[in-house]
């Protein structure tokens, strides 16, 4: 449900009277704001944090309704150690002073599922606690020690997280899983937000790591091959879509404006160009690219907008029939203009003339053109049997692991 209000006294209220009627339900387990901030919410009329990530009256509201339900109470036990609080539904610490000043404490879960009865807490009083502070892990170039011998660790990301796309925190381990997008006998080909983690991971960063092919088969995960990332093998440099593009650029438009994010880097330069797309979905080679380093403003400035087209380009057909002729690039591409206080960049070029131009595709690297080596992992062998080629099939994927002390330093 979306609630929106240009009047923020009144958008207050309805949050709170949907709010309280809501929570009021037995069957309402609990509240998921789609998305709260009025620089990246669909329906910004709905935004509880404005555009300076300040509340909203709504925001503020919203937070003391919730704060108002939470349960705080101090009580004193009967002789038998016991003491009854009455309490709303959620996560509970639960902290108790003993007689001779010691404190012990524990956490618990309050759901539906155990309001049927009242709920009974224990507090081991006697027990010694396994740890005195969180463990704090940093993960640098430096080796600190060669060799640390067997420990354990528990992170938040727990090692399961190691299958799903984009890896996850193991103690000097990095696993990613990339699903193949291509049959080549030596080459993982797959999405450039796997491959380079959103812009994220750069060039060479699992050289010299292994890597395993899995397949499915007749309902059985098999392991169909083991390699290595040789020197140079990990490729993640090339253009990717422009941050403030999610459509293509209409055809008869050659305007288009940029920002910057807060994480990107400052002081170095960003490349962009622009691609020419096709009814098919086919692109063009890339235009003269400009480079622009990024400024100290971030974030998508107010009052922009883009002319785009109401869906995005189809998927070309992979291979490309043969005699495919993509259109040509677009020509004098550059920038019109910087604005230093709000961070918007706009770009402009000569528009392609063609009855099969579909849009425009602006894109981004921060490596220059003449660097760029595309999205990839070579692997270290060819095998003769193209049974144990990486292979295009719906469960076919392959699971690159990097040791961070053998591979250190990372780029």
């Amino acid at each position: 449900m979306n609630i929106q209000q240009r009047d923020p006294n009144l958008l207050a209220a309805a949050y709170t009277d949907l709010l309280t009627a809501a929570y009021s339900h037995p069957a309402v387990q609990g509240f998921v704001l789609w998305g709260f901030w009025q620089n990246a919410i669909y329906r910004n009329n709905s935004a509880i944090v404005d555009n300076n990530w300040t509340l909203t009256p709504a925001g503020q509201q919203l937070l003391a309704l919730v704060d108002s339900w939470a349960t705080r109470t101090m009580v004193t036990t009967a002789s038998d150690g016991t003491a009854t609080v009455r309490a709303t539904l959620g996560s509970y610490a639960l902290q108790a002073q003993l007689p001779d000043g010691t404190a012990v404490s524990t956490t618990f879960d309050v759901d539906a599922a155990t309001t049927s009865e009242p709920r009974l807490v224990r507090l081991a009083v006697n027990a010694t606690p396994s740890w005195t502070v969180p463990g704090d892990v940093h993960i640098s170039s430096t080796v600190i020690h060669a060799n640390p011998g067997a420990f354990s660790f528990t992170s938040y990301d727990t090692p399961y997280n190691s299958w799903l796309n984009g890896g996850a925190f193991e103690p000097f381990m990095f696993r990613t899983k990339l699903l193949a997008t291509a049959t080549a006998a030596s080459t993982i080909s797959a999405s450039q937000s796997s491959i380079d983690g959103y812009n994220v991971w750069k060039e060479g960063l699992m050289d010299g790591a292994n890597a395993r092919v899995y397949r499915i088969v007749n309902g059985t995960f098999r392991l169909i091959r083991n390699d290595t990332v040789p020197v140079g093998g990990y490729r993640a440099s090339g253009w990717s879509t422009a941050n403030a593009l999610t459509t293509l650029v209409a055809a008869n438009c050659t305007v288009f404006s940029e920002y910057f994010d807060a994480w990107w880097r400052a002081g170095v330069p960003y490349y962009y160009a622009v691609l020419a797309v096709d009814v098919n979905g086919v692109e063009s080679a890339a235009s003269n690219a400009v480079a622009v380093n990024r400024s100290v403003v971030t974030g998508r400035p107010a009052g922009l907008v883009n002319t785009l087209l109401a869906t995005s380009a189809p998927s070309p057909p992979n291979p490309l029939p043969a005699g495919t002729v993509p259109l040509p690039a677009p020509t004098n591409f550059r920038l019109v203009s910087a604005d230093p206080t709000t961070g918007m960049l706009t770009f402009g070029w000569t528009a392609v003339s063609s009855a099969q131009l579909l849009g425009y595709r602006v894109v981004r690297s921060d490596y220059a053109p003449a660097q760029q080596r595309g999205f990839g992992v070579d692997l270290a062998t060819t095998p003769s049997d193209p049974w144990l080629y990486v292979q295009v099939q719906i469960f076919t994927y392959t699971v690159v692991r990097c040791d961070l002390i053998h591979c250190l330093p990372c780029p």
